[in-house]
């Protein structure tokens, strides 16, 4: 809808969003975990047809803004021709700005507005839904397909206990560029790791607490199938594609590779 509408008033589409997440600047230690880092959405924004991503800082001088000085100083900014906003986006101090409630004052100002009506897909699609299911057994398949691309995560490649080395799979133990960004269920998921030397090769994705090594911290490991994997330090993005199986602890370590075995199987055979 916003592409079509920026074509049609033959304008660029500039997409805006803020960092860091409203809920996290008024409480430091709550707020929704995220979806996507600024970073992620801001690409994903590009890929998905916008010409320009804006993110803007959200602190104090933001918050006080109401909401018809807000949308001015965004027209003034960006010489904005027409706002094209969701049916239950919220905005401006304390939250009062709503879409048909600016619609006035936009006219008056000589500023489009385009409401755009939530969209469905067995249920009003939105980020709490998706979050739901990535963070319950099973609802892999169906968040990757309301997301409408793979789980994506960033990380830099850390030390660990190097337990995979020796057991024949070694893992690239990948420390989340962002505290905040959401993992989903635990399990194992055939996906993608971009890396800065070696590129992009399929790889099996442990993400959880490994019960057979009794881990407590929650992980996310990748495994490259006949390497080479990524160095200490690399950041690299990984993509999950498909869940595989959930996590479990096995009665020796023979069967947990054997286990892995199976899952290299799978996991190359899902994303050939």
């Amino acid at each position: 809808m916003a592409r079509e509408r920026a074509r049609a008033c033959g304008v660029a589409l500039v997409v805006l969003s803020f960092e860091p997440h409203t809920r996290h600047f008024l409480d430091a230690h709550g707020g929704p975990l995220l979806l996507s880092t600024w970073k992620e959405r801001e690409a994903l924004l590009l890929a998905h047809g916008a010409d320009l991503a804006l993110t803007l800082r959200f602190d104090e001088e933001v918050r006080r803004l109401d909401a018809p000085r807000f949308v001015d100083l965004l027209t003034e900014a960006l010489g904005v021709r027409e706002f094209v906003l969701g049916w239950d986006h919220r905005f401006g101090r304390g939250a009062e700005g709503t879409a048909e409630g600016l619609r006035s004052h936009l006219e008056a100002s000589g500023v489009g507005l385009t409401v755009v009506q939530p969209h469905t897909n067995g249920g009003v699609v939105n980020s709490t839904r998706i979050r739901d299911l990535l963070t319950s057994v099973g609802g892999f398949a169906e968040a990757v397909e309301l997301l409408g691309h793979p789980w994506i995560y960033h990380g830099e490649v850390v030390r660990g206990d190097q337990r995979g080395r020796t057991i024949g799979f070694p893992t690239a133990n990948l420390d989340p560029v962002s505290p905040r960004k959401l993992l989903p269920a635990d399990g194992v998921y055939a996906g993608w790791l971009d890396m800065p030397v070696h590129g992009r090769r399929p790889a099996v994705v442990n993400v959880g607490r490994a019960p057979t090594f009794l881990r407590d911290l929650r992980l996310v490991e990748a495994h490259v199938p006949g390497g080479p994997g990524p160095e200490y330090g690399d950041f690299c993005r990984l993509e999950l594609t498909r869940f595989l199986r959930g996590s479990r602890a096995f009665e020796s370590i023979q069967a947990l590779c054997a286990q892995l075995q199976r899952d290299v199987v799978d996991a190359l055979a899902v994303l050939s």
